[in-house]
């Protein structure tokens, strides 16, 4: 029941980065300087799980990625961080659930 629910707000939080922030940062970027941060995202996002491979580590999943991301892409904003890092789990743990 509670994974149910769990997975309702990321898939509401990934549509919501896809449909609004998404569109917004990539606009403001560029396609070629959006395509080398949503590279950046995926690989952050990835080495999160392997640095913190214990479960209930989220929180500091999340700091350790936006902390990469914040370090070399300086113009994002928390929200668009937050938006840009949901999305990418979002999409990989959907990777991983069809496999």
């Amino acid at each position: 029941m509670i994974e149910n629910i769990i997975s309702y707000i990321a898939a509401a939080i990934a549509a919501l980065a896809a449909y609004v922030v998404i569109p917004y940062v990539k606009e403001r970027m560029g396609e070629v300087r959006f395509q080398q941060l949503k590279s950046w995202v995926r690989t952050a996002v990835l080495a999160a799980e392997q640095v913190f491979s214990e479960s209930g580590m989220g929180e500091e999943k999340k700091r350790y990625v936006a902390g990469l991301l914040e370090d070399r892409f300086v113009s994002l904003s928390q929200e668009e961080s937050d938006a840009l890092i949901e999305s990418a789990v979002y999409c990989m743990n959907m990777e991983m659930w069809d496999k």
